[in-house]
C-alpha cells in the first residue's frame, strides 16, 4: 500500500500513513486482499420449513501495521491518534495500491496499539466496515436526455447507483437491460409523480425514494415505488428510461472492487 489515510468527518482530523515516507513505515496488511466469509444457518419460511447452510459475506475486518522511525516521534503519535477518537463513528478510510489503484469504504477503528514507551514504535491499527466492499474514490456521474445510456462499473463487484429522475413525470421506469431488472415510479398513473423544477432520487444502496422539491426538501415517495432496486454488475450496464414526459435522468455510483 502506497499510503492509508484515516478522516474523521466530525472533527475534520486526519492522518497518514505512508509507505514509507513522513517518519512512517507501513510493512503489514491483513484484510485487504479478501473479504472473511461466514458461514451463516438460516431457517427458511414455508410451509414444512427448512434449514441450510451457506457462506455470506459479513461486515469488512482489515488492518495494518507498521513503524513511525521519525526523530520526532512523539508528536506524530499523537497526531495519529487524533483522528482514531469516538469508537462507534465511522472514519473515512482512502487507501491507493502499489498500482496506483484508489479506494475507500467507511468504517470504524476498532483497536489501536502503540504502547507508550521509548524504545519501540510499532504501532498496529484495526477496524471493521460494515460494507465488505471497497469502492473507488471517483464518484462516477452521467447525465443524460437519452432514451438509453451505458454505466460502466470498472470494479469486479456489483454496486449500488443513485438514480435522479427530472420532472414532471406522472410515470418513469427504468430497466438495466444487462440484467433484466427494472423499476417504476407511479402513483395513479394520472398525476405527476414530480412536477416542473422537482426530480425523483432512487438510492439503491439506503432504499429510499425521495422527492425532491425545487428547495431541496425531500419527501419519501416509496409507495409509488415497484420492482427491483437494481445494482450495476463489473463492466457495461446498458439503461433505458421510459418516461412519460420527454425527461432526463442523471446517474451517480462509485465502482466496487471485493479486494486487491
Amino acid at each position: 500500500m502506497k499510503q492509508i489515510t484515516v478522516l474523521d468527518e466530525i472533527t475534520a482530523k486526519t492522518f497518514t500513513f505512508y509507505d514509507n515516507a513522513n517518519g512512517i513505515i507501513l510493512r503489514e496488511f491483513e484484510g485487504f486482499d479478501y473479504p472473511a466469509v461466514r458461514e451463516v444457518i438460516e431457517d427458511v419460511s414455508g410451509p414444512m420449513s427448512s434449514v441450510y447452510i451457506t457462506s455470506k459475506f459479513g461486515r469488512r475486518r482489515f488492518s495494518w501495521a507498521g513503524d513511525i522511525v521519525d526523530a520526532d516521534v512523539f508528536s506524530i503519535r499523537r497526531q495519529m491518534l487524533e483522528p482514531m477518537r469516538q469508537q462507534g463513528t465511522l472514519k473515512l478510510i482512502t487507501f491507493t495500491t502499489y498500482d496506483d489503484l484508489a479506494l475507500q469504504c467507511y468504517a470504524e477503528i476498532v483497536k489501536v496499539v502503540n504502547p507508550y514507551n521509548h524504545m519501540l514504535h510499532s504501532f498496529l491499527i484495526e477496524a471493521i466496515a460494515p460494507d465488505w466492499r471497497f469502492f473507488s474514490q471517483t464518484e462516477h456521474t452521467n447525465d443524460s436526455a437519452d432514451v438509453e445510456q451505458t454505466l460502466n462499473n470498472a470494479g469486479t463487484e456489483e454496486t449500488d447507483p443513485i438514480f435522479y429522475i427530472e420532472g414532471p413525470f406522472t410515470s418513469a421506469t427504468v430497466a438495466n437491460l444487462s440484467t433484466s431488472k427494472e423499476f417504476t415510479i407511479e402513483n395513479d398513473g394520472y398525476t405527476d409523480v414530480a412536477a416542473a423544477g422537482e426530480h425523483v432520487k432512487i438510492n439503491v444502496a439506503t432504499r429510499e425514494v425521495l422527492l425532491v422539491d425545487a428547495l431541496g426538501d425531500e419527501t419519501s415517495i416509496f409507495s409509488d415505488f415497484t420492482g427491483d432496486f437494481f445494482t450495476l454488475i463489473p463492466g457495461d450496464n446498458l439503461i433505458r428510461l421510459t418516461h412519460s414526459e420527454v425527461g432526463a435522468m442523471q446517474s451517480t455510483w462509485w465502482d466496487a472492487y471485493i479486494g486487491l
